[in-house]
């Protein structure tokens, strides 16, 4: 009868031994590495079979560990930033501004949770990535970018933060705007 785990072993220690079947043709060093490394296969497999992983859940287990990586691993993080920093260094001319670009851009990876997307959209609102302090105030009081071209007062609040009104002063300003629209839309007949 044809035992696909014993298949399994012979080619990884085929593999461990450099395409070698015979542990004699080659040096007894790698014979006896192949050996450690198949004994601790050995010892793994019987564990797990121990535990009652039937042959399907055992290769998930020895493939990717106990649990799966969470989604917001290191490796995403990491990625997220490069993606991050590409965005920004399009945006801004490191040698004419002062600001420290490790801050800058760990201040946005904070802010959007490490979401590219997030941060794209910001840009492409016309928010300067140097103007991180305006947008993690105003991040904190769940303000989108969209709300950027809410007009208040005759102008955009992008209009308003461009020409020096604190963002403070936006919130608030975007907070009476809206509860005068919905008041006049309950007006209404």
């Amino acid at each position: 009868m044809y035992n696909g785990e014993d298949e399994e072993l012979r080619r990884i220690r085929e593999n461990l031994l450099g395409g070698r079947a015979d542990p004699d043709q080659g040096s007894a060093e790698i014979g006896a590495l192949a050996d450690l490394v198949l004994r601790k296969y050995d010892d793994l497999e019987s564990g797990l079979r121990a535990l009652g992983l039937n042959r399907r859940e055992r290769e998930d287990w020895r493939r990717h560990g106990a649990s799966p990586k969470p989604r917001s691993s290191d490796r995403d993080r990491a990625t997220a930033l490069k993606r991050i920093r590409y965005y920004i260094d399009e945006q801004v001319d490191w040698t004419k501004t002062s600001a420290n670009r490790i801050e800058v851009l760990a201040t946005w990876a904070v802010l959007s949770n490490y979401d590219v997307d997030k941060v794209k959209e910001w840009f492409s609102k016309g928010v300067d990535p140097l103007s991180f302090a305006e947008v993690f105030e105003l991040g904190k009081n769940d303000f989108r970018p969209q709300d950027l071209f809410t007009e208040i007062s005759g102008k955009t609040v992008a209009q308003h933060l461009r020409e020096g009104s604190s963002a403070q002063w936006c919130l608030h300003a975007l907070h009476f705007a809206r509860q005068h629209e919905a008041s006049m839309r309950n007006e209404r007949p």
